[in-house]
């Protein structure tokens, strides 16, 4: 094998997928050095999409995907401190829309969020859990591994929750003879 001394030496497609192996920080401290090749859009697209698997933002023609990045990061950690102001600034830097059938395909592919925070947020927005639960598919699940699968919760959150999840439940496995009233079995 030829010796290089630099990544730019390398055919492009090489040295990109080199540098598809970094996370953000060392992208960021890439491009330092290697600013052609480690801005390039798609390294960010898919910094992006795996920790936030879906945002409004994506549809946005021509909008820079490590902008995007720094922006949803910023938001998050706003978010994961207190959810309220961070999903001000998902709102501010137009990243979401307040729209329950967006946000719950936002919250469904965050991996990032803190699910305490997404807890308390949906405790104040049930249109948003009714979306994100309807998401979920539990059909042919057993009931305790599909309860585990229902997104975190605590408090009078954990009720709102169950009711919404035994809906689904039921929905999806119409067969099993269970009613709509199954989340009163639940309760412990």
């Amino acid at each position: 094998l030829a010796r290089f001394r630099d990544l730019s030496e390398l055919p492009p497609e090489l040295a990109l997928a080199i540098l598809s192996h970094l996370g953000p920080t060392d992208l960021c401290l890439a491009a330092c050095v290697w600013g052609h090749l480690a801005n390039d859009e798609l390294l960010w697209q898919a910094l992006c999409k795996n920790a936030w698997a879906y945002c409004t933002a994506y549809s946005v023609p021509g909008r820079s995907y490590r902008q995007l990045y720094l922006r949803l990061d910023e938001a998050s950690l706003s978010f994961n401190a207190d959810c309220f102001d961070g999903f001000a600034c998902f709102l501010r830097h137009e990243i979401l829309i307040d729209e329950p059938g967006e946000l719950a395909l936002f919250f469904h592919g965050a991996r990032v969020l803190d699910r305490r925070q997404v807890s308390r947020f949906m405790e104040t927005r049930p249109d948003v859990l009714d979306k994100l639960m309807e998401r979920k598919s539990f059909e042919n699940q057993f009931l305790p591994n599909a309860l585990l699968e229902a997104p975190n919760a605590r408090n009078e959150y954990l009720s709102l929750l169950l009711d919404r999840f035994s809906l689904r439940f039921v929905a999806s496995n119409p067969g099993t003879g269970l009613s709509k009233g199954l989340s009163s079995l639940l309760v412990w």
